[in-house]
């Protein structure tokens, strides 16, 4: 059976798509390498702040964590708790 040219273009046109899938996909991977890597040049910095002469954390009671766990059990979410640096003078 001979390929028609709409058989070819669209062939063409699948292989164009490919190619372009995984060059997005390997840009995907590159900014998620990236992410990473911000996020763990944050981290050191942080730590590197983080000597002995602060506190870098969240002191919880037993309330408090009885009441973020009924909010995320309620809401079916994540919950997020910032921290902040505290002189430990």
């Amino acid at each position: 059976m001979k390929k028609t040219r709409k058989t070819r273009d669209l062939a063409n046109e699948a292989k164009q798509a490919a190619a372009r899938l995984a060059e997005i996909e390997a840009l995907r991977e590159e900014a998620i390498r990236e992410e990473r890597e911000a996020i763990e040049g944050l981290q050191a910095q942080i730590d590197g702040l983080c000597g002995e002469d602060y506190f870098c954390g969240v002191i919880l009671t037993h309330q408090d964590l009885l009441q973020i766990i009924g909010l995320a059990l309620e809401n079916n979410e994540n919950i997020r708790i910032p921290y902040k640096l505290y002189n430990t003078d």
